[in-house]
């Protein structure tokens, strides 16, 4: 009697547990469902996810589309222009009133390229003036060899001239015509590359309308450099400039002094040809490589073109009430 009871003690505690377990599974079947197949579940997330992934990569195809439909309208322009160009343009103080109306100058009309043929077959020689009497850093004198010793050897060459002021006041009649704004700045390199052509082109150009005097200038501060870029150096390398696309001038090499760098500057008195064409241009690179532009160097450069006309050169000479009539002859530049 006992023993039937037991069993059937036992017997009941089976079927309730079982009931108990089936309830528990089927929670956990509900819960399972709903975590897979809910609102919020597995696979609404992951068909929410597919459905951004496809709607991003179709924005991203689009702004790609548009970035490419822009590039390729301002390559086309270039390629119209031949030119490519970085972001300096001529800038600058008005001088006298003949100068008010460079507003499109003839040589704007002409391709890099074009403007460096003009300026190569000139024939008229530039001016230069000597650097103690223009202040300038570069010197009438180029490189020409290296002699026994090692040291560098410097003369003239046969498409410049020395230019003379025996008056002593040509640096004095700059910057007094500086201070009356009468010379007019330009900076800003432009660029060209042909089409198979392994020649690059670059010149800083600048408007001329007679004869000037003119400021080519370019320095490097090695406080400005950085490491890291194309040429990783945090001071100046040695740069070389050339105001007539025919001779290189370097008036210095440069130091790794913090407060140093390059400094390059010719004061030439420009006539003849260059005035007939309208327009004088700089070019300028580093010594050790030659063949780079100036833009993919990756150093910070100023570089800038200053003009003074003879009307204006006059102007200020007569403001410094100097009476030069006496250096007739021996001077290149106006006396009177």
């Amino acid at each position: 009697m006992k023993r039937e009871k037991i069993m059937e003690r036992n017997g009941g505690i089976t079927l309730v547990a079982l009931v108990v377990t089936i309830v528990v599974l089927l929670i956990l079947a509900g819960i399972s469902l709903n975590l897979v197949l809910g609102e919020n579940g597995i696979i609404t997330r992951a068909q929410q996810s597919k459905n951004q992934t496809a709607e991003g990569k179709v924005n991203t195809e689009k702004a790609v589309n548009a970035l490419t439909d822009e590039m390729e309208d301002l390559i086309s322009k270039n390629d119209n222009s031949g030119n490519s160009s970085n972001s300096g343009s001529d800038t600058g103080n008005e001088g006298s009133d003949e100068d008010d109306d460079e507003t499109d100058p003839d040589w704007k009309k002409l391709t890099v390229k074009e403007r460096v043929d003009k300026m190569t077959s000139a024939s008229t020689k530039i001016k230069i003036f000597s650097k103690e009497v223009a202040g300038t850093q570069t010197d009438y004198k180029i490189e020409t060899g290296i002699d026994s010793s090692g040291k560098s050897v410097y003369g003239e060459c046969d498409s410049e001239e020395k230019a003379s002021c025996e008056c002593g006041h040509l640096r004095d009649i700059f910057e007094k015509a500086e201070e009356m704004n009468l010379v007019k700045t330009y900076t800003g390199f432009e660029y060209q590359t042909i089409e198979n052509d392994s020649t690059l082109y670059q010149m800083l150009t600048a408007t001329i309308k007679e004869e000037s005097l003119v400021l080519f200038d370019l320095y490097v501060l090695n406080s400005e450099q950085k490491l890291g870029g194309v040429i990783p150096t945090p001071f100046s390398l040695n740069y070389q400039i050339t105001p007539n696309y025919k001779e290189w001038f370097d008036g210095r090499l440069p130091t790794t002094d913090k407060e140093d760098g390059d400094f390059e500057s010719i004061m030439a008195w420009v006539d003849g040809d260059f005035v007939k064409n309208g327009f004088v241009g700089m070019n300028a690179r580093i010594s050790m490589y030659p063949d780079m532009l100036m833009n993919d160097i990756g150093q910070v450069y100023h570089a800038k073109i200053e003009v003074l006309s003879k009307k204006n050169f006059v102007k200020a000479m007569k403001a410094l009430n100097l009476d030069l009539s006496a250096y007739e002859g021996k001077c290149t530049h106006p006396v009177k």
